[in-house]
């Protein structure tokens, strides 16, 4: 099957589902996410992660997710797959009350001018 992979870029990829598992080849995950398989792991440039137990031929999209700490929703239907994290985040924490945005009118608006309260951030994108 045609599966849409999402992480920095779209990229279709052949992949293949096996009792509600999805695999890839390990150069569609390369050119879909930078993440190469060598013997140390899953690597991209000079930064590698471990990553144990995973076949060097065919990978499972949950595995990989796993290895780098992050999360991927599939929807096998629509035939598309998103991860999401970053795995040079790990470990690492921010608050909300950091985040300034303007409004639609341009003014910033300042997350720490409504600590203690319930917020909504709600944000959408064209693509």
């Amino acid at each position: 099957m045609q599966l849409t992979v999402i992480d920095e870029h779209e990229v279709v990829v052949d992949a293949r589902v096996e009792a509600g598992r999805v695999f890839v080849s390990s150069g569609d995950l390369a050119s879909a996410t930078g993440w190469v398989l060598k013997p140390e792991g899953l690597c991209r440039g000079e930064m590698c992660v471990p990553a144990r137990g995973l076949d060097a031929s065919t990978l499972e999209l949950s595995d990989v997710a796993r290895a780098l700490h992050r999360a991927v929703v599939v929807d096998v239907e629509g035939g598309v797959a998103a991860f999401a994290g970053d795995p040079m985040s790990a470990g690492m924490r921010a608050s909300i009350d950091e985040l300034e945005l303007p409004d639609l009118d341009g003014n910033i608006v300042r997350m720490s001018d409504f600590a203690g309260r319930k917020r909504l951030l709600i944000a959408w994108a064209s693509w």
